[in-house]
């Protein structure tokens, strides 16, 4: 079976950002399949619940069973809600859904300045009662699995120092020069360098596991 990384984005993504790309084309590169997720894709963000996209989310990864899961941003915070069945990149995470969402409702619907849509009874339900990182985290606790975290100097990571906080053995790097966007192809590059070695040290054991032995 071909190996695979799930890309989870973050709120607004599209698949364009530099980021994502680069992830794709080194997937590529390695001959690794590379899926991205979007929120909410295929509808309008906020027209469902958001338990109801996390079972879609998770029924996705179920059925991919990646070699390696990376998310950024709003998809960090949506990853701490899956089974942990192999290493995590969590990329400038993002605080709980409830901290983003309700701070900007407006009139029954969602506006920050740039962006507006309608949400939905059930989304907003269901927002107000998701839980904090310091409880979510205890689903990927003491797993044996490695999580790497990457906080952006001008980006958020005070809060991926709160993930880094609560999820005992994570490693933590902190890149100084990068935004949210990681648009510095240097933050970009350290990202990538990391990916690549989890997916080697992933190949590599998959080779011992299946060697022969001679007679």
């Amino acid at each position: 079976m071909m190996r695979s990384v799930i890309y989870i984005a973050g709120m607004f993504e599209d698949g364009t950002n530099p980021l994502f790309l680069d992830i794709q084309a080194l997937a590529k590169k390695l001959q690794v399949s590379c899926k991205y997720i979007k929120l909410y894709s295929g509808t309008t963000f906020g027209s469902y619940s958001y338990q109801n996209e996390i079972r879609r989310i998770n029924e996705i990864v179920s059925k991919s069973q990646p070699s390696l899961i990376i998310a950024h941003s709003l998809g960090c915070y949506i990853s701490t809600h899956l089974p942990v069945l192999c290493p995590f990149i969590l990329i400038d995470p993002s605080v709980s859904i409830t901290d983003i969402i309700l701070p900007n409702i407006k009139r029954g619907g969602y506006d920050d300045g740039t962006y507006t849509f309608k949400v939905s009874p059930s989304f907003l339900n269901s927002v107000k009662i998701s839980e904090p990182i310091e409880v979510l985290v205890r689903n990927i606790k003491n797993t044996g699995h490695h999580i790497y975290i990457f906080g952006a100097g001008r980006g958020g990571y005070r809060i991926a120092e709160q993930y880094h906080q609560n999820l005992v053995g994570s490693i933590y790097f902190f890149l100084p020069n990068a935004d949210h966007e990681f648009s510095n192809r240097s933050s970009r590059q350290r990202i990538l360098q990391v990916i690549k070695k989890r997916l080697d040290a992933k190949q590599s054991s998959r080779s011992r596991g299946t060697r022969i032995k001679s007679s």
